[in-house]
């Protein structure tokens, strides 16, 4: 069963290294990247990939179509807080260097 990235996320620990890249420590695999495996229309039906084989489409038909996306929603929220903190934390740290400037 095959699907393809929609957008380059971060490696889960079984990943092979082969697909995978390394930034800042952390493991990703690249927006387009196809992948094999028994479980990748959940990838499809969280929103994160497409079906790229009749047999993930086949398998991702037997899904409830009312769910589907629902995790991709909830990753993109997850990432829009984290990136909001480590730009507050950002703010934080230039504030007090300017402090210890004066």
């Amino acid at each position: 069963m095959k699907c393809k990235l929609l957008y380059t996320m971060e490696a889960g620990p079984t990943a092979p290294d082969s697909i995978c890249f390394v930034e800042n420590g952390n493991r990703f695999i690249k927006e387009g990247t196809e992948l094999e495996h028994a479980d990748a229309y959940k990838l499809v039906h969280a929103g994160h990939a497409e079906c790229i084989d009749e047999e993930c489409r086949t398998r991702l038909a037997e899904l409830d179509p009312g769910q589907q996306g629902v995790l991709r929603q909830v990753h993109n929220r997850i990432m829009a807080e984290q990136q909001e903190f480590l730009d507050e934390l950002e703010a934080e740290e230039a504030e007090e260097d300017d402090e210890d400037d004066e």
